[in-house]
């Protein structure tokens, strides 16, 4: 299979190695630094841009022994990912106001608020989207209020009239909605995560929230329990294929100390994260009663990150369909399921996406027979390729 890395995957090995001595030396040992002046120079800047590590690596360029011209392109990169990530500080510094006007309660979640939790820097995470979680009875307020805020819906990713069963279908089977403006793109969520997603809700999240300051503005955020659950679910949905997400993790785990006990025993994301995370970036972190040995569940965790990461990012959706690759990807969603209704949910998002009920052209809704059609001519398409 071609990778970013070509067949031989020596780069991404060595960025593990690299981000294991990095986070060594922040827990207070001092090893010695893996050598990575013999790398194809080409090849690990695009693991470094395929695992978003610009700002992770460039400040240890030069101890890794890489070569000036990979250090100068590090730099660059670096501070283009940390003007992004202000770019979203400034974003969440601007909607906060609007909605604390409308009396929409909000949470700003993962971005600059994760980046100032794990590392003091709210640029430090780069850019992307801007994810913003709200009480699922206030969905309707908040995107009016984002809306007046001169953002979009996106056609083809949800029905667009509330008043259709087509919309409350899709308030139960999705968990966030994306809106543009611009290039500037904010993801309303009204849950964290579509399995187990009463826990915490909305409201025990907001109970438990953070109030970080970005400038001299405090923005609400995720208590640090909240985070780290939510950032290991997540890094679960995509089967721990970034490192980034991997260095996010330890930052969390080390932050809540003797706490991480008890995440890593009820919080079933949080020790499947820590299994890939120990193994794969060779990591000594010793939790209180933790036992060496893997469980079955969290051996399976390491070989599908250990696959995953070598991957191009797009791969599953521009590749042949599989059914066992179909498989896992639900058995994956599926993963962290509690309850029969987080399978009926995943099942049914999976076999009819809320997606098929909004043209993606012309951003118009479809009917109940349109939306089957045109999934049906989908799964066809798929079949005979």
């Amino acid at each position: 299979m071609s990778t970013p890395y070509g067949c031989d995957p020596a780069e991404l090995i060595a960025l593990r190695r690299a981000l294991g001595w990095m986070l060594a030396g922040e827990g207070g040992s001092a090893a010695t630094p893996p050598d990575c002046s013999g790398l194809d120079p080409s090849a690990l800047l695009a693991a470094v841009a395929r695992h978003r590590l610009g700002v992770c690596l460039s400040p240890h360029a030069a101890a890794l022994g890489l070569p000036p011209s990979v250090i100068g392109e590090l730099d660059r990169r670096a501070r283009l990912e940390r003007l992004g990530g202000l770019a979203l500080a400034g974003l969440a510094r601007d909607l906060i106001p609007r909605f604390q006007a409308a009396g929409v309660r909000v949470l700003v979640f993962k971005g600059p608020l994760l980046a100032l939790q794990t590392g003091g820097d709210p640029g430090s995470r780069g850019g992307g989207d801007l994810d913003l979680l709200v009480d699922p009875e206030a969905v309707s307020g908040a995107l009016e209020v984002l809306e007046g805020a001169g953002f979009r819906r996106l056609p083809g990713y949800a029905p667009r009239d509330p008043g259709r069963r087509a919309w409350r279908y899709a308030r139960w089977a999705m968990k966030e909605l994306p809106l543009a403006r611009g290039p500037l793109v904010v993801d309303l969520h009204w849950a964290l995560t579509n399995v187990r997603r009463d826990q915490p809700g909305f409201e025990g999240a907001w109970r438990e929230r953070l109030e970080l300051p970005i400038g001299a503005q405090p923005l609400p955020t995720l208590g640090q329990a909240h985070a780290l659950e939510h950032l290991a679910a997540h890094a679960l949905n995509d089967r721990w294929g970034e490192l980034r997400a991997l260095v996010d993790l330890v930052r969390l785990m080390r932050a809540r100390g003797q706490a991480l006990r008890d995440d890593l025993l009820f919080r079933p994301a949080v020790a499947l994260g820590w299994a890939v995370a120990v193994t794969l970036l060779e990591l000594h972190l010793p939790v209180p009663g933790q036992p060496d040995q893997l469980s079955r569940r969290q051996r399976w965790a390491v070989r599908v990150a250990t696959r995953t990461q070598a991957e191009p990012l797009d791969l599953h959706q521009r590749s042949t369909w599989h059914l066992n690759r179909a498989w896992d990807l639900w058995y994956q969603r599926v993963a962290l399921s509690s309850a029969p209704i987080d399978v009926l949910r995943s099942a049914a998002a999976y076999a009819l996406p809320p997606a098929m009920f909004n043209d993606p052209g012309s951003g118009v809704d479809r009917s109940l027979a349109a939306a089957l059609t045109a999934r049906l001519a989908r799964v066809r398409e798929r079949l005979r390729a």
